[in-house]
């Protein structure tokens, strides 16, 4: 009777952990975590779904591998990312470092992104996993708190998950200070001290699986247990003048260029054919730019004016002119109105650093009172 309670109680043991096991196997290929809320990786369903979609239109499709990438240099596929040379040179160290660790099948290095908003964290971390050849994964830290007790194990199903991921994950954690601030400062809640302690058991010896990337705008905020798991820190600071007139540049070709172009392009289509089909002629909303926007000159004015912007800030500068453009009656856009215009996102932007500047001396005037 002894030997057969001992069997039943081990088989049923046995079938419970196994049915747990066959649950997270399922739910990492079906599925994504509840805190991931972005990512490159695609589920069974969709996999199948792609595989069914390339019979569909033929062999030679069926026979391309998901792993082939463009035949791009460093420095090509690093082009568009426009941040100060020092930096940028370690980005592109970084990537190549990391590309060659996957292929030897080497631990990877975690890594720490601090600075002001709007910097370029998070099209870094993207670009990396595509060199990398790894698949990208997005959550927020502010994410964690409302889960509440479950938030430990959607941590270690977010691990699990990345462990049974073929290509490797590259785990990008924005807002990071969110959950992993620093426990000898705050007065943690015992939940949030668990999710803290579930991602630090996690990390705690080296991965090959995945790479995590952090990203924070208060670094002084992590936890020190946090700062020992990132082997590379880089400070991502707002343009300097060179930054900012080649991002003026960029961001005015897609925002307002490419615009006209392709607008004036299809209403030349379109008059076309009414001319042709119905023999009248229709009004139609025309963008002129003048040739003295965004000339030498202005350029360098604005290059000027906009100190202390974010490339997120300035890409909105650029799409207030497409707004402006659309506002008008005729679709112009002069000289003048772009002084207008950067005139008054000047004056946000300082508004806005002096509203900052003064949520920062109360939070320290309450923390003082506090203690």
């Amino acid at each position: 009777m002894i030997g057969y309670v001992a069997l039943f109680t081990t088989g049923l043991y046995t079938a419970r952990e196994m049915a747990r096991l066959c649950r997270l196997l399922i739910e990492s290929m079906i599925g994504k975590p509840k805190l991931i809320r972005e990512t490159t990786r695609q589920s069974l369903v969709k996999k199948i779904m792609s595989v069914v979609v390339q019979c569909a239109c033929g062999l030679g499709s069926m026979c391309k591998r998901d792993t082939e990438k463009e035949d791009k240099t460093l420095e090509d596929h690093f082009k568009d990312v426009i941040l100060p040379q020092k930096l940028k040179n370690r980005v592109m160290s970084l990537a190549s470092s990391a590309c060659k660790v996957r292929q030897n099948d080497a631990p990877h290095r975690h890594i720490l992104f601090y600075g002001p908003p709007g910097t370029g964290k998070t099209m870094v971390a993207r670009k990396l996993a595509h060199y990398i050849g790894m698949e990208y994964a997005f959550m927020s830290g502010g994410d964690v708190g409302p889960l509440g007790p479950d938030a430990v194990t959607q941590i270690h199903s977010l691990f699990t998950w990345a462990k049974f991921c073929r290509k490797g994950v590259l785990l990008f954690i924005d807002e990071a200070e969110a959950f992993l601030g620093d426990r000898s400062v705050t007065m943690m809640e015992e939940n949030a001290h668990n999710a803290l302690n579930a991602l630090l058991y996690n990390t705690g010896s080296e991965r090959k699986d995945f790479m995590m990337v952090l990203a924070t705008n208060r670094a002084e905020d992590l936890d020190t247990a946090i700062l020992d798991r990132c082997d590379e820190t880089l400070l991502f600071p707002r343009p300097d003048a060179e930054c900012r007139f080649k991002l003026h540049s960029l961001y005015f070709n897609a925002f307002v260029g490419d615009m006209e172009r392709k607008h004036n392009a299809r209403s030349k289509m379109l008059s076309s054919k009414l001319k042709e089909f119905f023999h009248r002629k229709e009004d139609k909303f025309k963008v002129n730019v003048d040739d003295d926007v965004m000339d030498a000159k202005q350029v360098a004015a604005v290059v000027e004016a906009t100190v202390g912007f974010s490339g997120r800030e300035i890409a909105k500068l650029m799409i207030a002119l497409q707004g402006a453009i659309y506002a008008s009656k005729n679709g112009s856009l002069t000289s003048k109105m772009v002084q207008r215009i950067i005139a008054t996102k000047v004056a946000e932007h300082r508004d806005k650093r002096r509203m900052n500047r003064n949520h920062i001396t109360l939070h320290t005037s309450l923390s003082e009172r506090s203690l």
